[in-house]
């Protein structure tokens, strides 16, 4: 199953890349730097950095670091940008990428032994999640500065330790703020 899915991500991919350029318009093409926020299965949930170059690709790396009751999380995402059309104040584009959920959590044991005693053990245990997803998206602001938002709806496999693998579309979201072009 998991090979099937990885083969028809591949494909679209693929078919992602080749979409001819002539469905672009080629007017006030500008590259363009940003940073912000995100919350997505394969973007990452926190700090972003967005790059648009002129030949309508683009970069997505977003990720964050937070504690939770005393259990670490960590997070990077990585997309792959391709605009498919764009105007004054939007821009439709594909999104290919991967995400890495890290989880360093207590797991508890609890034992009893021949006495009434209860023994509880602690330990850590660090599991890696695997996020690859293929989808669409929509950024809408001002281009070249400013802030834009985002959102995409990735189809995403999710390939996880200790829990059943699946796949789903789940949308994430974006603040950009993008420097202005000079």
């Amino acid at each position: 199953m998991k090979k099937t899915l990885l083969e028809v991500l591949l494909i679209l991919l693929i078919s992602f890349l080749l979409i001819p350029q002539t469905l672009l318009s080629e007017e006030g093409v500008l590259a363009q730097k940003g940073i912000g926020l995100t919350a997505g299965t394969i973007s990452g949930v926190g700090i972003a950095y967005r790059q648009h170059f002129e030949d309508h690709l683009g970069l997505h790396f977003g990720g964050g670091l937070w504690v939770d009751d005393g259990d670490l999380h960590f997070n990077l995402g990585w997309e792959f940008l391709r605009t498919f059309s764009r105007t004054k104040t939007s821009r439709l584009y594909g999104v290919a990428g991967i995400g890495i959920f890290v989880r360093n959590e207590r797991v508890y044991s609890c034992c009893i032994e021949p006495s009434p005693q209860i023994l509880n053990t602690v330990r850590r245990e660090t599991l890696f999640d695997y996020h690859i997803g293929l989808g669409i998206g929509i950024e809408v602001g001002q281009p070249n500065k400013g802030i834009n938002g985002s959102i995409e709806l990735p189809f995403t496999l999710f390939l996880r330790e200790n829990e059943g693998d699946a796949f789903l579309p789940i949308p994430g979201v974006s603040l950009i703020y993008y420097f202005e072009a000079k």
